[in-house]
């Protein structure tokens, strides 16, 4: 390969770099053997010049929450094109289009990352933002249903619900000088609280 005209373009091996706008005329050459002649090819390449960025700004959530969901937004560039959301972590989150526009849903607890795109146009080049939702994990709330006095060397069994999470409830004593405690069984072992 050579190319011929350095000012638009220049060529390192089989790479063409295009420097400037105009034609860029690169001639291929090749050698002929004993039974073939040689050849040559001369290929006008058209540079034009490069589409001037856009700018697209993510403007949704920052945070939220597990299970739920929020709308999503960008102030969106010059090409006038929709913005698309999409994600690549979607073990924390998805997007869904309605009517009204994009949402991301929060499936469970970490970073959840949102790649919003805009096409181009004629006039100017694609644009993408990339943002990160930290995704807390739901609160959940323990109800202790068990005793609440109990007389020293004597056991009650002790008893609460628990969240959503489905998990068992785990009982332990923080005042073992007190009360012991083995499954969900508790030992009074002296008085106080």
């Amino acid at each position: 390969f050579v190319g011929v005209t350095p000012s638009v373009c220049t060529m390192s091996g089989d790479t063409v770099t295009y420097v400037a706008t105009g034609t860029c005329t690169v001639i291929l050459n090749e050698a002929g053997d004993s039974t073939h002649a040689a050849a040559q090819l001369v290929q006008d390449i058209t540079v034009s010049a490069a589409l001037p960025a856009q700018t697209l700004t993510y403007t949704g959530p920052t945070s939220g929450v597990a299970l739920s969901s929020a709308p999503l937004t960008a102030t969106d560039g010059a090409s006038g094109a929709p913005v698309n959301y999409g994600t690549s972590t979607p073990s924390v989150c998805n997007v869904s289009y309605t009517a009204s526009g994009a949402t991301v849903n929060y499936l469970t607890g970490g970073t959840c990352t949102i790649v919003a795109n805009e096409a181009g146009n004629a006039s100017y080049a694609p644009a993408q933002a990339i943002a990160s939702i930290t995704v807390s994990k739901v609160a959940q709330t323990i109800t202790y249903t068990g005793p609440t006095s109990g007389v020293a060397a004597s056991t009650a069994t002790l008893s609460a619900t628990g969240g959503a999470s489905g998990e068992p409830i785990a009982y332990t004593s923080s005042t073992s000088a007190v009360c012991t405690v083995s499954g969900s069984t508790v030992t009074y072992v002296g008085a106080g609280n």
